[in-house]
Order: structure tokens, then sequence, then C-alpha cells
């Protein structure tokens, strides 16, 4: 039998987080949960999770950006960026730098995010 992918949600809210996790395991992924920057360098450094889905503002010593500047040191793992604020992400500068997938703003259309979702397990996940 496949193994069923595994996602990583690094979200400080945590009935949001539950929400992505509702999501990610219909659409036939594991799940992790992460609520600090810290410790989700920890669970991908364990896990090595196929997915990671990171809210840009995180609580704590490190912010959602900087999280996963330090992911992506070590960690070739699609990320899709959610935040409350698209408009203040410099998009160019922290996409040759960290290059997510995909990024998306609150709140979250959960179609889009499904979509998302699906080419990114027909292009990285299923090859």
């Amino acid at each position: 039998m496949k193994k069923k992918p595994t996602a990583l949600i690094i979200e400080d809210e945590y009935i949001i987080s539950l929400y992505y996790k509702q999501i990610l395991e219909k659409e036939g992924f594991n799940t992790l949960i992460e609520n600090t920057g810290i410790g989700a360098i920890e669970k991908v450094n364990n896990n090595n999770p196929e997915l990671i889905l990171i809210d840009i503002g995180l609580k704590g010593e490190l912010d959602g950006i900087k999280t996963a500047l330090l992911i992506k040191a070590n960690n070739n793992s699609p990320i899709i960026f959610i935040t409350a604020n698209p408009e203040k992400l410099d998009v160019n500068n922290y996409t040759k730098k960290i290059n997510p997938y995909s990024v998306f703003g609150k709140p979250i259309i959960e179609a889009s995010l499904i979509n998302t979702i699906n080419e990114l397990k027909k292009s990285i996940l299923i090859n």
C-alpha cells in the first residue's frame, strides 16, 4: 500500500490549524501541526513532509518568512504561504529566496487551496 504524503501546518491560531488539517486530510495527507517557527524546523527535520503550509504572521522569535528561509536551507519541500496581509508580502524578494509554490490571502478560499494541492500532488508528489 502506498504511503500517504505528510503535510506540516505551521499556524499559531489553533482553530485555523484544525481547518487546514481537515482540508488536507480530505485530500489524502497525514498532517502535523506546529505553532512556532522553532518547533516547525524541528518537525521538518524529523518528518520530512511533502508539503508545508505556513502562516507568514507567526508569533514568537521566528515569523513565517524567517522560518521558511531556515527550512529551505536544508529541505526542498514545497511551501504554501498564507497571510492576512498579502499586499505587504514582498513577493519578488521572498520568491527568489524561498520560491513558494503558492501564496494565499486570508480568509482562504477552500476550493482554491484544494485546486493548488491537487496540482501539487500531480506535479510533484505523485511523480
